[in-house]
């Protein structure tokens, strides 16, 4: 049996336009955060003030009446109002291509999953993490318009994706303490806390587990080999030279079960292939049976290579 399927040409069209609108509404809400607060004028004495507030009410004075502020006002003002009613438009067609992505079964990435990737988004904390291990493979089945075989397939028997439901692996990338790191999984879900912390996995309260595979500070060296819960499989952290290095990285609309979309961040095909290689030739990894699923991962996306459907 093969090990993948080619999307039919009506999912790969919904996809398309889904990631368009998508792609708009993210772009439209990164242009909004530059609006979030607000302008008014503060009377002291004689005088009257322009003043800009924050989302966390701190405000900045921008300089008395006169005609450059008075732009300044009017500006913001109506920029604001442009971009949210672009913004609420853009929210309805994103919701939209949501409800036909699911009557066209686009996606299949385990909600879980979609949700945590886009709390990272809206805590502002996404580029400090690299999705690894077994969600990966939604990211490189999406980008090749394939969907990995599950029954009868050998890479199916041993990366059943649906055990990402569970939890995902992430590489931080800059070395951090456990309290850092936690506090900064909890702008995510505030029900993250420490399962373990050698290897260090964040729990929230549905279950949903968080691996850190990170480099360690110094008060953290203990941790520089993680041995991992989740997948059973265990990974040595990166090196500054490895694989898992922050700014190399590949981006990816996803679409869950429910027809959700996220960006998920992982490590080029190539770059993967390269870091698992390297989890499963490390002597400190476990058992037979963890090294052929962290193998068939490997090969799951090196048939992708080989057959010219993924690039970087």
């Amino acid at each position: 049996m093969e090990a993948y399927r080619r999307l039919s040409e009506n999912i790969l069209r919904q996809f398309i336009d889904a990631c368009a609108v998508y792609e708009e509404y993210r772009r439209v809400d990164s242009e909004a955060s530059r609006y979030m607060g607000g302008m008014y004028w503060k009377v002291q004495g004689p005088y009257e003030y322009l003043v800009r507030t924050a989302p966390d009410n701190t405000q900045t004075r921008l300089g008395p009446r006169s005609d450059e502020t008075e732009h300044v006002y009017v500006t913001f003002k109506e920029k604001k109002a442009e971009v949210e009613t672009r913004l609420r438009h853009l929210w309805t067609a994103v919701k939209e291509a949501a409800r036909v992505n699911t009557a066209l079964r686009v996606g299949r990435v385990p909600s879980p999953v979609v949700d945590f990737l886009v709390r990272l988004d809206d805590a502002g904390v996404a580029g400090f993490f690299t999705i690894v291990g077994l969600a990966a493979l939604f990211a490189y089945e999406t980008r090749a318009g394939v969907r990995f075989s599950i029954a009868g397939s050998p890479v199916g028997k041993w990366c059943s994706l649906a055990g990402a439901r569970d939890g995902i692996q992430v590489l931080v990338d800059m070395p951090m303490s456990h309290r850092a790191l936690l506090e900064m999984l909890q702008l995510v879900d505030e029900s993250f806390c420490w399962k373990t912390t050698q290897p260090p996995v964040a729990v929230n309260d549905h279950a949903f587990e968080v691996e850190c595979l990170c480099r360690p500070t110094v008060c953290d060296e203990s941790t520089a080999g993680i041995q991992s819960n989740t997948g059973n499989r265990r990974l040595a952290s990166p090196g500054v030279d490895e694989p898992g290095r922050a700014g190399d990285k590949l981006e990816q609309i996803i679409v869950g079960s429910n027809g959700r979309m996220a960006v998920m961040r992982t490590l080029p095909p190539e770059r993967f292939i390269q870091f698992m290689t390297s989890a499963v030739n490390d002597s400190r990894s476990c058992n037979p049976e963890e090294r052929r699923r962290m193998s068939f991962q490997i090969d799951a996306v090196q048939i992708l290579l080989d057959d010219n459907l993924l690039s970087t």
